[in-house]
């Protein structure tokens, strides 16, 4: 019996309230998996995806980067190549991703807009200047770093003595 109104709860209204609350069905419950385990999963498959090292690769005329934000540059357009030991004070992003160390797209920086693909444990940095902006990118290591920017300086090179 309720104690305020003096009227006995019905037996039919708990079960009823059983009903709702205990018996969902499988369909409740994959619901609920799907919008809590799905979308970390999804979270975590795109970060390892956006921290692997881009690849670089001149074929014929053009320097490529692939990777997300990548980019592909006409080698006519790049007017110098430079290996520097120092990045830029990087600044806000304009269009990337900035995750750890890791920097691909478009930032402002103290020295302007500029493009990046580097990792800031590495401690070299190619900055080509090109026709239409600054690219400061990086390799999986020093060597790898220093062997691109020599590939880069012989290919212009060549290039300009066609």
């Amino acid at each position: 019996m309720n104690a305020d109104c003096k009227k006995p709860i019905s037996s039919k209204t708990e079960r009823n309230i059983d009903k709702n609350h205990a018996n969902h069905g499988i369909g409740f419950y994959i619901a609920i998996m799907i919008v809590v385990i799905i979308p970390p999963i999804i979270i975590g498959l795109a970060m390892n995806n956006s921290t692997k090292p881009p690849v670089y690769s001149i074929s014929g005329r053009t320097f490529s980067i692939s990777t997300e934000f990548g980019k592909k540059v006409d080698l006519s357009n790049i007017k110098s190549v430079q290996l520097k030991n120092n990045p830029p004070k990087i600044g806000s992003k304009l269009n990337g991703l900035g995750l750890g160390n890791t920097y691909k797209g478009e930032y402002s920086s103290d020295i302007g807009d500029i493009t990046l693909y580097v990792n800031t444990d590495i401690t070299q940095y190619v900055y080509i200047e090109t026709t239409s902006g600054l690219i400061i990118l990086n390799d999986q290591s020093v060597a790898k770093t220093q062997a691109l920017y020599n590939e880069l300086n012989m290919d212009i090179n060549n290039k300009q003595n066609e």
